[in-house]
């Protein structure tokens, strides 16, 4: 990913799965996948179904990494600037994207404390 593609909007990583093949990776039932918390769906207009990133599952099903991050940042930020905020380099990581931080072996307690940053951001003074 660009620095000019990141630029412009927001980002949306793909590849993405339906929820159906999103409940075969997590090994759960359609219907529960669904309502589970700590999973960015994507739905509306291009879809009649929900869609989900696929970094959010590896072999073993829902990465709990990504789950806990996304949990956190969805109390503040919708879908789409979750998934955004992921993808996006950070300073504080080394300029990695949180997601790539995460990927590499990096703490999950240090994306954790950059997301209570926004959350203090946020908090009137």
């Amino acid at each position: 990913m660009n620095a000019e593609a990141i630029a412009r909007g927001t980002v949306l990583l793909g590849p993405f799965y339906t929820r159906h093949e999103a409940a075969r990776r997590a090994n759960l039932p359609a219907p529960e996948l669904a309502v589970r918390l700590g999973l960015i769906r994507l739905a509306g207009r291009f879809s009649v179904e929900e869609a989900y990133l696929a970094f959010q599952f590896d072999a073993d099903g829902i990465r709990s990494d990504i789950a806990e991050a996304v949990e956190r940042l969805t109390r503040r930020l919708d879908p789409c600037r979750t998934a955004d905020w992921l993808v996006r380099p950070h300073p504080d990581l080394a300029g990695k994207a949180p997601l790539e931080w995460l990927r590499s072996g990096g703490r999950l307690e240090t994306v954790l404390d950059l997301i209570s940053k926004l959350d203090a951001e946020a908090r009137p003074s």
